[in-house]
């Protein structure tokens, strides 16, 4: 699934480019290109076409990740995440001009890293996906069918639902789930680990994996 998906990053800096790429191919992202300048960039965009650029501000050249975002191939047609070590007003005013999905501060941190691509990247997901025993997930309408008839789930099963499903068959860290399904940060200590209960309920139990001290994972069986 997430392994189709294509991922642009534009980044000066060689070591840090390197770093979100690790990061990236670790999360299952396959296809996973960079550039370090404008042209770079801009010859990526017009051949490879990716489904999510993240796009450093400062390219320390005549060109900045602005002129980048602010490009008709790319403004309003590719999602942007972008990197940055600058917080003052103006370049902020700047990057909400060009629409952009979120943007991150440097340094990075891989776990909100990782939140923001799969948010990002939510709408690109296969519209159905296919789990086991006869349950189905319809992504485009967020519902959770088997055998043909719609099973409730809540807001927040819903929202872990998806995250283990984006990341199908790998484990997700307890503080990744955690930032995708409590957006605020509003939860108890044990919240997770009841709703993971509450989704086991409706699923099958064993669907959902636990690692311990790490996270769970969604695990797909022959039904």
């Amino acid at each position: 699934m997430i392994d189709k998906l294509k991922i642009l990053i534009v980044e000066d800096e060689a070591l840090i480019a390197k770093g979100i790429k690790s990061q990236l191919l670790k999360m299952g992202y396959k296809r996973v290109a960079i550039a370090i300048n404008y042209n770079q960039a801009m010859l990526s965009i017009k051949e490879e076409s990716p489904d999510l650029i993240l796009l450093d501000v400062d390219l320390k050249s005549r060109h900045t990740g602005l002129d980048i975002g602010n490009n008709k191939e790319v403004l309003n047609r590719i999602p942007i995440i972008y990197i940055t070590s600058f917080s003052d007003a103006k370049t902020l005013k700047e990057i909400m001009k060009t629409n952009p999905k979120t943007y991150l501060s440097k340094p990075l941190r891989y776990a909100e890293l990782e939140v923001a691509v799969s948010l990002a990247l939510k709408d690109k997901m296969i519209k159905t996906v296919n789990l086991s025993y006869g349950f189905n997930y319809d992504f485009e309408n967020r519902k959770l069918i088997k055998n043909r008839v719609d099973v409730h789930l809540t807001k927040k099963e819903k929202l872990l639902l998806e995250a283990l499903i984006r990341r199908k068959g790998e484990y997700v860290s307890s503080k990744i789930l955690e930032l995708e399904v409590w957006i605020n940060g509003d939860m108890a200590e044990s919240s997770l680990r009841t709703l993971v209960g509450n989704l086991r309920k409706k699923l099958k139990p064993e669907m959902i994996v636990n690692q311990p001290s790490f996270g769970y994972k969604l695990l797909l069986v022959k039904s």
